[in-house]
Parts: C-alpha cells; structure tokens; sequence
C-alpha cells in the first residue's frame, strides 16, 4: 500500500501492448537458449546444458501461456485473470530458476547422451502439460495473489521472494565455480541472474496489474534475458572460430616441413639465421629485389635491404619474433638493386629442429605497392566524391541505394545516420518520374552506357527539386553491371538565380523609371546618347524619343564644353566618377547645375558611359547666398575683433595703473603707520608718566587699530608684489605638524574669545617643498578666516595627509554656515567679499587671493569643498619632500 503512492497506472492497451512485446522478446531469448544446448557439438553436449536448455524451454512454453493470460487479452479456454496469469508466470519464472541452478551446481563433464536428451526433451514437455492443464482446471481453487485495488497477497510475495532466492544462490554457485564452469562467459552470466533476481523484485511491490512497477519488472526481465544471449547463445557460435584459430597455429607450425615447396610460390620466402643473417631466398625475391641468392648469402639482413630509417624498428621485431613472439601483417619497404622500394607485408614462423631448438626465422613476404597505391588512389576518389559539391550516388541494379555523398544527403534531406541501404530509388521520385526513369535506363542506359536528361527529386522533407541528372552504367571486369550511378545537378538554385535576377531586372527598371535623378547611356567614343529615362528628358526639356538624337555637347554651355568633354575622356579612361555644379543647358536655352555621378560599362560587348544627374540649382544658390553671408560676417568679426583689442589693451593699461596706485599708496600709508605705532608704544611703555585707565583702553584700541591696518596694507604690497612678479619665494623641505601647530598657537586667543575649538590631525610624517614663511602665511590666513567665519561655541580642525606618491593635502575644516555652491567661483578673486551671515567682520577681500597665489608660487593646488549650514573645508596641496625637512634652500622666483 505505501508504494502505491509511487506507481502510476498505465493505460490498459497500452500497458498490453509494452507487455506482449516485452514477453516475446523473453520467449525468443528462452527459445534460442533451448536451441543452443540443443545444437550443441558432441563434445560439449553435458547433462547441465541439456538441463538448462530443457527448463528454458519450458519456461518459453510457460511465458507464451502467461502472456495469452492476461486480462484484457482473449480468454484462453478459461476465462483470464490476475490469479490466472500469476500462476503461470511464477511457474515460468521457477522453471528458469531451475534451469539456472541446475547449470551452476552439476558437474560440467557429466555427459548426456542422445537417449538422456530425448528423455528430457519429453519430460519437460510431459511437465509443462501438467502445468498448463492444473492451473487451467484448479485455477478457481489455488490461493488468491491479487486482489484488485489492494495489491498482491503475501503468498505471492513470498514465492516472488523464493525466486529471487534461488537466483542469488545461483549466482553465488557461478562465483564459486567459476573456473570450473566454463563452457560460457561466466561473468555475464552471473550479471543476467543478478538483473533477473532485481528484475523478481519490482513484481513483489505493484497493486495494479497495469502499473509502472510491472513494467519495469518486465524491463529488467528483458535486459537480464539480452545477458543471458551475450552468455550463451554468442558464446557459443564464437567458440568454433576460436578452435579454427588453433588449428591455424597447428598449421603454422608445420609449414617448416614443406619450405622447399614454397619456393615457387608468387610470395617472398626468406630464411634468417638467428643472427640476422640471410640464408636463403626464394626465386621470386630474386626476380622482385634484382638480387641473386650468391649476392645475398650470409649478408646482414637489415643492412642489405631495409631503409637505414627502419633498422632500429624491425629489429626490435626480430628480436621479438626470435624469443616466439612472431610478427604478423607488419608492413615495412626493401630497397631493391635499382634502389627502387617496394612495400611488403611480412609474416614469420621460427624454424625448429627435432629438438625444438630455433635455427632461424621463417620469413614470407607478400608485395603490396601496388595494391597500396591503388588504395591510395581508391582512398583520394572517395574523399573526393565524399567532399564533392556535386550531389553523387549509386545504387544496385535493383533499385537498393549504396551511397549517398554529403552534397546528395544533404539535397535529398537524409537525417543524419541514415544508412543508404535503408532506401530505393523510388523513395526519392514520384510515381510518374520513377516509371520514366526506368524508361530511360531500359531504353538508353543499358544499352549506351550514360544518359542525361532533366527530372524532379523529391526530398525526404518533402521539397521537389528540379535537377539534371548523368546516369552511368558501372561494370565489374566481366561487363556485368553492379551499380547504377547519378552525378545531380541542382537546378532550384539557378531557377532561384534567375528568378532573384529576374526581379532584380524588374526593379532596376522601375527605379530607371521612376528615379528623382537622371540616368543617361551615352556612347563611349562619339559622347552621343544612346537611351535616357524620363527624368532625363524632363529635365534638359527634350522628348524622350528625341533624346538619342543628341550628345554630350548638345547640353552644356560653350564656355564649359571643354571642361566637361576633357572629364568625359578621362572618364573614358577610367579615372573620373563625381563632378559636382556642372552647368547643363536646356532646350530653351536656360541653365541648371546639376550633380553628376558617371562610370564606365560594358552591355553586351559594348563600352557605354553611365551617367545620373541630380538638379543642384536649388542648393547652388543657397551655397552662394551663404557664402555672401560668410563674407558679411566676417568682415564684421574683423571689426568686433579690432574693438576687442582696443579693449583689452584699455583694460591692461587699467590694471598696471590699479597696481601702481596700490603699491604706491600702501607705501604712503605704512610710513605714517609706523610712526602711528612707534608713537604709540613709546607712551604705552613710559614709566614715568603713566595713564589713567581710560588711556590705556584707548591707547590699546589705537595700537590694535593701526595693526590691522598694517596687516592690511601689507596684503595690497603683497598682491602687488605678486602681479609684478616681485616676490621671491624659498622652497625647501618644511615638516608641517609644526608650523601648523604654531599657528594654531598665534590664533588661540582670537578662538578663545567665542568659544571655538582648535585641533591638530596632522601626521609627523608630513612633509612638502615650500617656503615656510609663506607656508605659515597661507596657514594663519585659512585659520583666522575659519575663526572669523564660525560660529561661537563651533570647532576647527586642521588635517594633513599624502595624496598619491608625490602630494602632501593640507586641509582646514570649519563648522561655520557655509558657502553657497554659486558663490564658491567668487572666493578667489581680489577685493570681493561674500555675503555673510556675521555682521562686522573686517576685511578688504584679498586674503584668499592672495593665499592662491602664494600656494601656486610653492607649485600647489588650493580649492574648496562647502555645505550650506554645515561647514566648509579649504584645502591646499603641496609638493611631497622624499625625506626629512632639510635646512638646504634655494630661490624661487615669482613668475613675471
């Protein structure tokens, strides 16, 4: 019951029809066992074999009962059920089993004679009517093994077990015996028992007769009877040529009697000393090889007439067939007398004495160059009828297809693996051609040897095929027919050819018809027209019957006929294809430009000039209105061009002016702030006169006052410097952890004031080319700006990083509001602020100006990433030092 879930119910005719033929197949390898131990030969007629062929007969005789038993197949005397047809299937199956064990416990030379067979014979089938008589009578009364729609009652599973019981002791019996039962192959005969005994197993599980387990158990029934024919039945008929091949080496061995007879036999005979040595010849190796006995005797074999490139090879096999290992069918060439070689293939027999002692080498050579180079020959005309684009084929007088070459396969549609014996001629005709073919062959193939004529294929997918077919008559050397060849020839392909060519000529015609452009033919050496389409006489303003009338000087202009008559004869040459605004007069007298396309041909022998004229006038006149417009504007360009330089050379003038006015002032106002500061020290630091403390507040608000001033006035001097390129910068190696920690140090207090945090993440290992001074400039000017532009209780961080192999990035982050993406292009220039949310912060707008140019001067990059309400980060990147900070320095010069 709980593999029921994994069976599958199988239609009852089609379930009959998988059986029938499964249970045939079993009762013809049963049959042909019987038949086997039967036929046996004298000597191996034993008590075993007739024993295995005798159940094995009844067996056959017990599955035919079994298979006409089945429900759903007609009644047999007694009407046909599940319980009927187990019965005699497990009888069936008991018999064979018997016949099994029998085979493998008796004794293999216990002989059995005519008498002994017969009893058996009429025993086994005394048994079987028995058999087949009881269970058709007592069938009602024998115990249930079947109940519909629950499955196989535990009687016939345990008989089904007892089976496979038998089987696998007799397999073991085979193992165990193995050596003395070997009148078969004994291990594809314990294979069948084993498949057999799994085969008993699918019959012990299935609930419907019908099922897929029934089937499989059939199934493993059949392949385990398909062993049981390997075993026996081909044994058997292999074993008389194993004996003949006995008797052939009995043979060899006294063919040593009769050498002296074999000397006038059309074969080389040749007898080899143990050492190689050639002791005798025979006449027909003198007559081939030119050499005499006298020239040969007692010569060393391999020197006297083996190729030097073989000596090594076939004395390898002398010295085998020395020690009764003898070549056979070896081919290998002599060098005869005239240093021609000849292809022989060798076989040899060792030479004994009475006493068994070997006394040379037999050695029997037969010529086969010429039977070589004709299956070289016959080789290369197969290949080349094998790869011949020529669809080729023969068949039998009768009709019987033989050969079929790829081409031929191919157009006739034969799957791949076909055998050409599998087809007539007539599978590739219709009934009508085919009666005309044979009317052909019988009328002119029979007797002229060849014919040829047109007929329809018809391929095995179905196509017609129109083809040529060369019918030959090939004959035997007595003028007997034996095959019927045909050299095909494809004509779908030319018909599809021309009616591709056909539709191509239609539609050049329609295009020559209906084209936008003119198409002309004019002859190539009196230039006059020969044919032109519509268009062509449309657009020149002629009919298009009066069109040949005229030549290549009746449509052009006479100041442009030369020209256009020197492009026709270097067309006529080969040498021109394009001619681009050629002027063409009409009838009327007026003139258009037209594109010319012209080649060369040849119709019909004939050398014409093509010609197609595509009306350009239109466009012409475009391209002379653009280029009136290209001079138009040009000359304006010119004129904008000469107010821009004027411009600029203002715009320059104005800058040198700013800068010289720049430098000049702030060289004015510092020395009035020096004695501003000066003064201003002296009376902060007089002892003897010291001030109040409203004094000092305002002394100290002068004093910081006039800084910021100086500082001020020394970035418009540096700026200017700069754009002078006055400034001298000194590169050198500068560790950056401590100028950055200095300058954090100088901003500290400023920072202090408003709560902002000041850190350092910069690395000691840190290191750039620079001008420290300018270096600590840039640092304080990015720092205070971060302090200035914060907001109170915010942070600072400065970072430093490699960047690649040869870049260090020095980075200042602050938590300010940020710039807007817009404003970002503005930082850099000089005298711009932004816009900023602190109120009162001082400044002229030149710090970070002039910060970008101090960090290109030290070959760096300076730049700026900001977020809006978040931060901004200025960054700067400088040369990478290879080692540590050096006190060596050189000079730098601003650019100018």
């Amino acid at each position: 019951q709980a593999m029921s879930q994994y069976q599958v119910e199988i239609p009852q005719d089609f379930f009959l029809s998988a059986h029938s033929l499964l249970e045939i197949l079993s009762i013809a390898v049963s049959a042909l066992i019987f038949f086997v131990a039967f036929g046996a030969s004298d000597t191996e007629r034993s008590l075993r074999v007739t024993l295995l062929g005798c159940f094995f007969l009844a067996a056959a005789l017990l599955d035919a009962v079994h298979l006409l038993s089945y429900p759903g197949m007609p009644d047999l005397i007694t009407p046909n059920s599940a319980d009927k047809m187990i019965w005699f299937w497990l009888a069936a199956r008991i018999s064979a089993a018997l016949g099994l064990m029998s085979y493998a416990l008796l004794d293999k030379d216990r002989p059995a004679d005519s008498r002994t067979r017969g009893i058996l014979l009429v025993a086994t089938l005394m048994l079987f009517l028995l058999v087949f008589v009881a269970l058709l009578r007592y069938e009602p009364a024998l115990p249930v093994m079947h109940v519909p729609g629950e499955g196989l009652t535990p009687l016939k599973i345990a008989l089904e077990w007892l089976i496979v019981g038998m089987l696998l002791l007799t397999a073991v019996a085979l193992h165990g015996r193995r050596h003395r039962v070997s009148d078969y192959h004994t291990g594809t005969l314990i294979l069948a028992v084993l498949l057999m005994a799994a085969g008993e197993l699918f019959f012990t599980v299935y609930v419907q007769v019908s099922s897929t387990a029934n089937v499989m158990g059939h199934v493993y029934k059949v392949v385990a009877y398909y062993y049981l024919y390997r075993a026996i039945f081909a044994e058997t008929v292999r074993r008389p040529f194993l004996r003949a091949a006995e008797l052939n080496r009995d043979l060899e061995r006294q063919r040593d009697l009769v050498t002296g007879m074999l000397n006038t036999a059309p074969v080389i005979i040749l007898l080899l000393a143990t050492d190689g040595r050639i002791r005798h010849v025979n006449p027909y190796f003198e007559r081939l090889t030119g050499f005499s006995l006298n020239e040969l005797q007692g010569r060393d074999w391999f020197e006297a007439m083996l190729p030097e490139r073989d000596h090594a090879r076939i004395r390898e096999l002398f010295a085998r067939a020395s020690v009764g290992q003898p070549a056979r069918g070896n081919v290998n060439p002599i060098v005869t007398k005239g240093g021609e070689e000849r292809d022989i293939e060798w076989h040899d027999q060792l030479m004994r004495d009475a006493n068994g002692d070997v006394q040379g080498l037999l050695v029997i050579g037969l010529d086969v160059t010429e039977r070589r180079l004709a299956q070289e020959r016959a080789e290369m005309l197969q290949r080349l009828t094998d790869n011949s684009p020529q669809p080729i084929g023969w068949a039998t007088p009768d009709g019987t297809v033989r050969y079929l070459n790829a081409s031929l396969r191919n157009l006739l549609a034969v799957p791949d693996g076909a055998e050409p014996g599998q087809f007539h001629v007539r599978d590739f005709y219709d009934e009508a051609g085919f009666a005309e073919l044979e009317s052909h062959i019988e009328s002119e193939v029979l007797i002229k040897g060849q014919w040829q004529g047109e007929f329809y294929l018809r391929a095995l997918d179905g196509r017609r095929l129109a083809t040529i077919h060369n019918r030959y008559c090939l004959r035997d050397s007595q003028e007997e027919i034996v095959a019927m060849a045909n050299l095909v020839t494809d004509l779908t392909e030319l018909q599809r050819i021309q009616k591709a060519s056909d539709e191509s000529e239609s539609r050049y015609r329609l295009l020559y018809e209906l084209s936008n452009d003119g198409i002309i033919y004019a002859d190539a050496q009196s230039t006059g027209f020969v044919a032109a389409n519509p268009r062509f006489a449309e657009m020149v303003g002629y009919p298009e019957s009066y069109v040949p009338r005229l030549s290549v000087s009746d449509i052009h202009p006479k100041d442009s006929l030369p020209w256009v008559l020197e492009q026709v004869r270097a067309l006529a040459e080969g040498s021109l294809q394009v001619a681009r605004d050629v002027p063409v007069l009409r009838r009327d007298g007026s003139v258009f430009y037209a594109d010319i396309n012209a080649s060369r041909v040849s119709l019909n022998g004939r050398s014409l000039l093509l010609g197609t004229f595509r009306d350009v006038t239109q466009r012409k006149r475009e391209a002379e209105l653009v280029q009136e417009m290209n001079r138009e504007l040009e000359a304006r360009v010119r004129e904008r061009t000469g107010e821009m330089l004027a411009a600029k050379e203002e715009a320059e003038r104005s800058n040198q002016a700013k800068t010289e006015f720049l430098s000049r002032m702030s060289h004015e106002l510092r020395t009035p702030l020096n004695a501003i500061l000066g003064f201003c020290q002296l009376i902060e630091s007089e002892p003897d006169h010291p001030l109040s403390e409203l004094q000092e507040d305002n002394l100290r608000e002068i004093l910081q006052a006039g800084k910021h001033l100086l500082a001020l006035v020394n970035e418009v001097l540096d700026l200017a410097a700069l754009e002078k390129g006055g400034l001298t910068i000194r590169l050198k190696p500068v560790a950056v952890v401590p100028v950055v920690e200095a300058c954090i140090r100088q901003i500290q207090p400023l920072a202090a004031k408003r709560k902002i945090s000041v850190g350092c993440a910069a690395g000691s290992a840190c290191s750039v080319i620079a001008d420290q001074t300018r270096l600590r400039e840039v640092l304080l000017n990015l720092l205070s700006n971060a302090v200035k532009y914060n907001r109170d209780g915010g942070g600072i961080e400065a970072r430093c990083e490699p960047v690649g192999v040869d870049r260090v990035r020095i980075e200042v982050q602050d938590t300010g509001q940020g710039i807007e993406p817009e404003a970002i292009a503005r930082l850099f220039r000089p005298f711009e602020r932004l816009e900023s949310p602190y109120e009162g912060i001082e400044g002229t707008g030149i710090g970070l100006a002039l910060t970008r140019e101090l960090v290109r001067l030290m070959d760096g990059d300076i730049g700026v990433a900001s977020t809006p309400g978040v931060g901004s980060t200025f960054w700067f990147e400088l040369p990478r030092a290879g080692g540590d900070p050096a006190d060596d320095a050189f000079e730098h010069p601003a650019p100018s």
